[in-house]
């Protein structure tokens, strides 16, 4: 079955929204960031850190594109732009995990 890609996105937003937090204490070029936090997020099984980049899984929140970037953009966020396979590998695993430690907590 072939999804359209807006249709694709749709769903993957749908089951977890990801927000990407940058500091601006993080070195490296930023002239790309549309949008910086300059509030740490609090620590939370749902953040992690990648090559200098923080990011914030939800896997509470059902929106569209359109709603999880406007979600991401109250919060001091963005909402996550993959750059490349490493990432999406990372994103991957770690969606994995979020997925099983958020399968632990409704059980308790």
């Amino acid at each position: 079955m072939i999804l359209k890609m807006s249709t694709f996105l749709s769903w993957v937003i749908k089951v977890f929204l990801v927000c990407l937090f940058v500091w601006t204490q993080v070195s490296g070029d930023t002239s790309s960031v549309l949008y910086t936090s300059h509030v740490k997020p609090p620590k939370s099984p749902n953040i992690f850190n990648y090559a200098g980049k923080i990011y914030y899984f939800s896997t509470t929140i059902k929106a569209n594109f359109y709603a999880a970037h406007h979600f991401c953009r109250q919060q001091g966020m963005q909402l996550l732009t993959i750059n490349s396979d490493a990432e999406n590998h990372k994103i991957s695993e770690f969606a994995t995990q979020i997925g099983k430690i958020s399968g632990l907590l409704e059980l308790i």
